[in-house]
């Protein structure tokens, strides 16, 4: 029953495949590729004052829930605008900051 749950991606799908010993594996969803950003998306990142909060908060070591909070409220505002191209570069950038730590990847996950 687990192997055939485990064939999914969804939540019971994930349950199952911890269970049986699986690994998720992301590559099957779209490959391990990233989207390209255009220099106009990465420059409106910080530009738009709500990511550059959200940035300035996770640089600035401050809480993690404001940050993850102002994080939530920049995506729902360009989400709201349907701007699609700003939250993507957002999370690129996300990703890049992230290189050498992993205090961005809650960022990246909720993107995800």
């Amino acid at each position: 029953m687990y192997q055939n749950l485990a064939k999914n991606n969804d939540y019971y799908g994930l349950m199952a495949k911890d269970k049986v010993g699986q690994r998720f594996d992301a590559s099957r969803l779209g490959g391990n590729n990233l989207p390209n950003v255009s220099t106009a998306d990465r420059a409106r990142v910080m530009q738009d004052a709500n990511f550059a909060r959200a940035f300035a908060l996770y640089n600035a070591d401050a809480s993690r829930a404001y940050a993850n909070r102002e994080w939530n409220w920049a995506v729902k505002q360009a989400r709201d605008k349907r701007d699609d191209n700003l939250i993507i570069a957002a999370a690129r950038q996300a990703y890049d900051m992230a290189g050498s730590t992993e205090q961005f990847m809650p960022l990246i996950i909720l993107i995800e």
